[in-house]
Formats: C-alpha cells, sequence, structure tokens
C-alpha cells in the first residue's frame, strides 16, 4: 500500500477492487473486515504477487503467505463462522 509501483500494479491488474483498508491492532471489526477482503480477492492478489519481480523483503513474504495453501484455507473458515460479528 505504501510502494507506488505495487499500488499502480493493483490498480492496472485490478482496476474494480479497492485497495485493503488496515486492521486496526485494537479494533476486532476491522481484521474481520480484513479477513473478508482477503478471502474474496485472494486468487487475484496471488496473481498479482507474483508478478512483482524486485527483492524487497515484503515482497518475498507476501510470496512465501499467498503460496501457502493453508492460509487460504483458513480465511475462509474464519469468513465463514465469524465476520458476521463485524457487522
Amino acid at each position: 500500500m505504501k510502494a507506488s509501483l505495487r499500488v499502480q500494479a493493483f490498480r492496472q491488474k485490478l482496476p474494480d477492487v479497492s485497495l485493503s483498508l488496515e486492521p486496526v491492532l485494537t479494533r476486532w471489526g476491522t481484521w474481520l473486515t480484513a479477513v473478508d477482503y482477503y478471502s474474496e480477492h485472494f486468487q487475484e492478489l496471488k496473481e498479482l504477487v507474483a508478478t512483482f519481480e524486485d527483492n524487497a523483503v515484503c515482497v518475498s513474504e507476501a510470496k512465501k503467505i499467498v503460496d501457502d495453501c493453508t492460509v487460504h484455507n483458513d480465511l475462509i473458515h474464519i469468513k465463514s463462522h465469524f465476520t458476521f460479528i463485524a457487522t
């Protein structure tokens, strides 16, 4: 969200998807809203992260996270059982 080139790539690849909101540490609802966002757009975000070629630590960490198959399953589980709390 801070690197302008990555934000530009995001907007080009996913023009109809808004940038995610940053969860607030002390507000549980924002974390659940983030889970909802990432579970909805996980595949598109995974494809986008795969296109990043820079060697930044955040990019390599993001690639590891989206390649972990349990992450998407966990997001779906949390979304289906807990995101109603946020509303």
